[in-house]
């Protein structure tokens, strides 16, 4: 049994570090169309690419440069594949003279060709295990980034709300400094106002002070004046009568534009005079003011006034 790698024109890679392995015997493999490489040529070939894609995919420090890594993996690989189907033409003819030459060769080698499989092997789990945490950390920032992306949400909703908030607390605040200026103006209106009523109210009581001290002059002046009219009228009692008494005894006509009423004669005088003034002018004339005693003396006067 020879442990062989084996290239098909139809053949698919079954994973992005994985060479098929087959198990011929050498006519099997003739009879199904295989090309056998020189083992030399594919150990250098398997060992060194295999090395080479461990060092990429070691240094990849995201999922995105390992999945570039991969691809590009594969893009040589096909690339080999091409290769490998143009120099078959040209070799075709001494393959199995090769084959016969290195059948011992291979049988010698199948030991290395198997550690080197066990290496590829090992450094394909390797691989695949960095993969799954390169996946996983690529969940992990998936979910971060989904966390955020609900945060930066909600964050927005809040911050319209506040905006909203704000532009009310603005509107507000533009309203309450209006109605506070006008009150300003008001308070200041009242100021003035009231400035004005306490010098009214100084001047007011000023005036009343005066108005206090001119009715208490008033006030003894009327007094008086009361005290002397009460003097006089008595004064015009007495002297009226001492000319009733006198007049019983000579009894004479009254003078031209006067009227008589018993022993007495009146006169009406069309002009208007104060007190002081009226009984002025009747003591110049020898006479004195009524002063009523009587309702006949009282009807009498009111038929001429």
């Amino acid at each position: 049994m020879y442990l062989l790698y084996a290239l098909f024109c139809h053949s698919a890679v079954i994973s992005s570090v994985q060479i098929e392995v087959l198990s011929f015997t050498p006519l099997a493999a003739m009879s199904k169309g295989l090309l056998y490489l020189p083992v030399k040529f594919k150990k250098n070939f398997c060992h060194d690419a295999a090395v080479d894609q461990a060092k990429q995919l070691d240094s990849a420090v995201s999922l995105e440069e390992l999945k570039e890594a991969v691809a590009c993996r594969k893009k040589d690989m096909r690339a080999g594949e091409e290769g490998a189907l143009r120099q078959n033409d040209t070799i075709e003819e001494g393959v199995a003279e090769q084959l016969r030459a290195n059948c011992s060769i291979h049988t010698d080698d199948n030991g290395q060709q198997q550690e080197n499989y066990n290496k590829m092997a090992e450094e394909k789990c390797l691989i695949q295990k960095n993969y799954n945490k390169m996946a996983e950390r690529k969940d992990k920032l998936q979910k971060n980034y989904d966390k955020m992306a609900e945060d930066k949400a909600q964050l927005q909703k809040r911050n319209k709300v506040l905006t909203e908030v704000n532009a009310q607390l603005q509107k507000n605040c533009s309203t309450v400094w209006k109605d506070y200026n006008t009150l300003d103006n008001d308070k200041r209106q009242l100021v003035t106002d009231y400035n004005v009523l306490a010098k009214e109210k100084i001047q007011r009581e000023r005036d009343y002070s005066a108005l206090e001290t001119e009715c208490q002059t008033l006030t003894r002046e009327k007094k008086r004046v009361e005290e002397e009219r009460r003097t006089l009228q008595q004064l015009l009692e007495e002297e009226r009568d001492m000319f009733q008494r006198w007049n019983q005894r000579v009894c004479k006509p009254c003078p031209q534009g006067w009227e008589q009423f018993y022993s007495k004669c009146y006169y009406f005088s069309t002009e208007r005079k104060s007190w002081m003034d009226g009984r002025s002018d009747c003591i110049k004339q020898g006479a004195d003011l009524v002063v009523i005693k009587s309702e006949e003396e009282q009807e009498f006067i009111t038929t001429y006034t």
